[in-house]
Parts: C-alpha cells; structure tokens; sequence
C-alpha cells in the first residue's frame, strides 16, 4: 500500500492550471453569474468590449469560468463572447515542478525479517510536456527520490536500516481524461533508467559501525 502526497511548486503553478492562457472579449452586455446556470445570481452586467480571463472549456450548461480585469470571478455563457487566437507554440510546451513524501508498507522480506509498519520516502523533480493533441501529451521527467526502510531481525533483536537513493530519468506519454474549470484529471505512463543510485544498509543498535554502501 502506498499513499502519495503531491504538492506543486509555486514556480510551476501553470502547469495545471484553473486558466488557460486565453483571452475574451465580452460581445454583447451579459450577466456575471454566481453559478453557471441561466438562473444563477447576477453579481454584474458586463459591457460590451470588457477583457477577461476564462477557464480551458465550458461548462455543460455553456459557461466559462472567467476572472474580470478587476478581479472578480464567476461564469459567462459562452455565446457572449469572442476569443483570441492562442498561439500554437505556447499551448504545446509545458513545464512543472513537484515535489511529495511517500508513506508505504512493504510486505515481510522473509520469516527472518520483519518491516516497520510504515516507512517513509520523499521525491521532487521537474517535467516537460509537449502536447500532440488536447488529449494526448509527450512527457519527460527528471526525478530525486530518497527512501528509508527499517528491518529487525526476528529473535535476534538486530535492527537495518536500508537508505536507497536515486534519480530516475523518465519518458512517457499522458492523457487528459477531464477537464474542469479548477482541476484536471489525468493518466500517465513512464518508462526509463534510474541514474546514480545507491543503497545504504546500516545496523543501527550496534555497538559496532557496520555500514553497506552498493
């Protein structure tokens, strides 16, 4: 069993962002809704020619979640408004950080060894998308991860700790399975090589240093 924490770097919010990189003009006076919904309370009328900020794509209904010049969020229909061309060569690059802690639970290595009910990990590094299609997006990743494992050895009393270190360099491919105006869900697939790992094996409640290093 593994539970992973992601949690995104600042630098690199707009890697899945709530906006896209578009831009609309409001083409006739129109609502500001609270609610995408044509009953949905008016926060503001919209004039003719006002800028805005939407979100990737409409809702069911047929609203974008948009931002005001001043700031002000809420949802306009779609019909209202006029778009900028995107410029195809910002859409297909993107470029994230992350980092995260892994807290798993390895089964027993053998009746000689047992696990600590939980170990821990940690893991940051970057990636670059390029995207072939709405759907579809190349991905290349450069990964740290650091993890440490304790081991006991039954009626012996000996404790391990296992350090394993390593940085794996990852190509891979993703697919936008949904999209909404605050959050993205997507799958991915990574193959690749692991570069300058290493595995520390330490007695820990020894008299005697006794330290593996592979």
């Amino acid at each position: 069993m593994r539970l992973r924490v992601l949690a995104p770097l600042l630098l690199f919010l707009a890697a899945a962002p709530a906006w896209a990189n578009r831009s609309a003009t409001v083409k006739a006076e129109v609502a500001l809704r609270q609610t995408p919904q044509a009953q949905g309370v008016v926060l503001e009328t919209l004039k003719p020619g006002a800028q805005l900020t939407t979100s990737d794509k409409a809702s069911r209904e047929g609203f974008y979640r948009v931002r005001t010049a001043q700031g002000r969020l809420g949802w306009v229909e779609s019909t209202a408004l006029s778009f900028e061309q995107a410029d195809p060569s910002r859409m297909r690059w993107t470029f994230r950080g992350y980092w995260g802690l892994d807290a798993f639970k390895l089964s027993d290595f053998n009746t000689a060894y047992t696990t600590q009910s939980l170990s821990n990990g940690v893991y940051w590094g970057g990636e670059v998308l390029y995207s072939l299609s709405p759907s579809w997006a190349l991905a290349f990743r450069l990964e740290r991860i650091q993890k440490t494992v304790t081991l006991e050895v039954v009626d012996q009393g000996q404790t391990f700790e296992l350090k394993l270190r390593s940085q794996p360099l990852l190509l891979g491919a993703q697919a936008m399975l949904m999209t909404r105006p605050s959050w993205r869900l997507h799958a991915a697939g990574y193959a690749g090589l692991g570069l300058g790992t290493s595995f520390v094996a330490t007695q820990s409640n020894s008299t005697l240093e006794n330290s593996s290093t592979y």
